[in-house]
């Protein structure tokens, strides 16, 4: 049990609770139900979606095996070929990142990590001479010009082709620090002339006319771009470039290229963007070069089979291209991924459907919802479909499924709510009617029993002095104008409440309505307990109101004045101007009104916490009569108050337009 915040009545909110449980378990019910088939339904879709995609799978899986058999088929094919060759044709027709060509023992035929030591130069009497004083010019006594002039004397007097091109490449060296560009390529032009010094290489297997024409490109680039250098540095990148024709050591091919990449980056505006191409571009297998070496030099090698699998090299996978693993095929997982996204590429796939190819170590990670082996040679990978957003039609509809439960969702809950707070009202309507009649039969059962007392009495013939009988008339009269009051409340509220208005308004004397409500009150306004202060001003403007109504309301007042006031009570009517109203205050000296009472006071039968010890009559319309008639009277009231300070109740009328 507890009060009601409206009426101030008793009310118990156990019958309200368990409607409310009542209401809300079968609509939880009905939630959880919508939810649960929602669920089901979105999983029975997804399964069928992912069985409709899972021959899209097999599909992609049988064009990647074919492409990655493909490869292989292409790569041996060209293994009758000499080991340089077979890489550079395998690296440039794009079927991998890189090749390693290895003998029976495993070790690098093509590419190699290091040049093998070279073997001592053995030369003949009649030259030793010559070319160690060539070496003493150059180098001791810096003298390029004598130094070129002796190794040209060595030139013409070798018969050795290697003899011939080191003697070349010397007097080269020495026209270069004096900047004889132009005589330095009639020397490379009579160098390359001569097909046994073109052709010679060094005991390690090096090409001593490759790198002579690197060392003048460098310094003729630096120099000025002309015909002669745009030449040259196409002449160098073709030999470079060629695999067949040209052999030499794989370092020193390495170490050229990106000697001759520095120098046609520097060139870029008029050489490297000649072709259309970068740098990079023009030399294609030197990104393989680096990979091979890097493979070679790694730590820990992982062996080679015919599946495809992580080498040492980072990202970098290996795979024989046949059983006894003498050439191994490199490729970078970037490489795969864009292999098999040209594939997804020439299909018309569902946008919506992410299709990405699987790493072995990327598997267990992996939260697809569909897979399928690829098989060998790639074994272990995996091409999967994730299951996120496999349709935006089923989105669409999981979307409206969603919506239709929020919708259903709040719709249960605001008529669940609406009919929780039609039954409350409902049930505090029936607390207050029960209220309202014992309230009314106390109320009446009073009056009405004191006066069949008094009426008894004087039936007897006991009281034979007329004052005696004056009395009991004059207490007679109290009762019945007690009743009167109550019955008129009651009709009056009756009345407004149907909106039926008997109102006549007009000009109104304040002084004569206050002396009319305290009159009607009663004697009890000047008894010995009670202290009544009369401040109406002489001469005050008349309010534009219904007498009757206003006398109502000030009786009212008054009572309600007396009836909360403390014991030795002090009542106060006062009347004043406000601007262009005049201003009725009723205050008493009573416990006060708190803020959550004074916004409630005003409500129908609604009495505060008074009625706990019910020692108060009323019926707590007092007051909800007061604010409908000064509605009425196109007036206002309020209620100024402070817990344990009294109240005060002002009424604001027009006043009347006569005066």
């Amino acid at each position: 049990m507890r009060l009601s915040r409206r009426t101030g009545h008793a009310f118990s909110e156990w019958p309200v609770i368990l409607l409310f449980l009542l209401l809300m378990v079968p609509t939880v019910g009905i939630l959880m139900f919508v939810m649960r088939a929602n669920q089901l339904e979105r999983l029975a879709s997804r399964q069928l979606l992912l069985e409709a995609y899972r021959s899209q799978l097999r599909d992609v899986r049988a064009r990647l095996t074919s492409r990655f058999d493909d490869l292989m088929k292409a790569a041996r094919q060209a293994n009758d070929t000499s080991p340089a060759s077979r890489f550079a044709s395998i690296v440039t027709d794009g079927m991998c990142d890189s090749v390693v060509v290895l003998d029976a023992n495993k070790s690098a035929l093509y590419p190699t990590v290091e040049i093998p030591p070279s073997a001592p130069i053995t030369w003949p009497t009649n030259l030793a001479s010559l070319w160690s004083h060539a070496e003493f010019l150059e180098f001791q006594q810096n003298s390029p010009h004598e130094a070129a002039h002796a190794y040209e004397q060595v030139v013409d007097a070798a018969v050795d082709p290697l003899l011939t091109a080191l003697a070349y490449r010397g007097q080269l060296r020495c026209l270069l620090k004096q900047q004889r560009l132009n005589e330095g390529l009639e020397l490379l032009v009579a160098w390359e002339s001569n097909p046994a010094a073109r052709n010679a290489r060094d005991s390690d297997g090096t090409w001593p006319l490759i790198a002579a024409q690197v060392l003048w490109l460098n310094d003729a680039a630096a120099a000025g771009v002309t015909n002669d250098v745009i030449a040259k540095n196409e002449h160098i990148r073709q030999t470079l470039n060629d695999y067949r024709t040209v052999e030499f050591p794989a370092p020193q091919r390495r170490f050229l290229m990106k000697q001759w990449q520095q120098i046609d980056n520097s060139l870029a505006a008029d050489v490297g963007a000649k072709d259309g191409s970068p740098a990079a571009a023009r030399l294609p297998t030197l990104d393989a070069e680096e990979l091979a070496a890097a493979w070679l030099t790694a730590e820990g090698r992982t062996p080679v089979t015919a599946t495809l699998a992580l080498s040492n090299v980072d990202d970098v996978w290996q795979i024989a291209l046949s059983n006894d693993a003498t050439t191994v095929l490199l490729i970078r997982g970037i490489t795969l991924q864009q292999w098999f996204d040209t594939l997804l590429s020439a299909e018309s796939s569902n946008p919506d459907v992410k299709v990405t190819l699987l790493s072995p170590s990327e598997v267990t990670a992996s939260d697809a919802a569909l897979m399928e082996d690829v098989g060998l040679p790639m074994r272990g990978w995996r091409i999967a479909l994730q299951s996120d957003g496999l349709s935006a039609t089923y989105q669409a509809e999981q979307l409206v499924t969603t919506w239709v439960v929020i919708v259903l969702a709040i719709t249960l809950t605001i008529g669940a709510l609406a009919t929780i707070r039609v039954i409350r009202r409902r049930l505090q309507l029936a607390e207050l009617q029960n209220d309202l009649v014992d309230t009314v039969a106390h109320e009446l059962r009073t009056p009405l029993a004191s006066m069949r007392l008094l009426t008894d009495t004087l039936r007897s013939g006991q009281l034979t002095e007329k004052q005696h009988v004056a009395e009991y008339l004059d207490m007679m009269a109290q009762e019945n104008t007690r009743l009167t009051r109550m019955v008129e409340n009651f009709l009056s509220f009756s009345r407004a409440k149907r909106g039926v208005s008997s109102l006549q308004l007009g000009a109104v004397d304040v002084a004569d309505v206050v002396s009319a409500a305290v009159g009607a009150v009663g004697p009890k306004l000047y008894g010995p307990d009670c202290q009544l202060l009369i401040d109406v001003p002489p001469h005050l403007p008349c309010v534009h109101a219904d007498r009757d109504a206003l006398v109502a309301v000030l009786i009212n007042l008054l009572d309600n004045a007396y009836k909360y006031s403390d014991p030795v009570r002090k009542i106060g009517v006062a009347a004043s101007t406000c601007g262009d109203r005049i201003q009725l205050r009723v205050s008493d000296n009573g416990p006060g009104l708190t803020r959550g009472v004074q916004r409630r006071a005003f409500r129908r039968f609604y009495r505060g916490q008074r009625q706990l010890n019910q020692t108060i009559s009323g019926c707590g319309l007092g007051l909800s009569i007061v604010k409908m008639m000064v509605d009425a009277m196109r007036g206002t009231v309020r209620i100024d108050s402070h817990a344990g300070k009294g109240a005060t109740f002002i009424v604001e009328l027009p006043i009347s337009a006569a005066d």
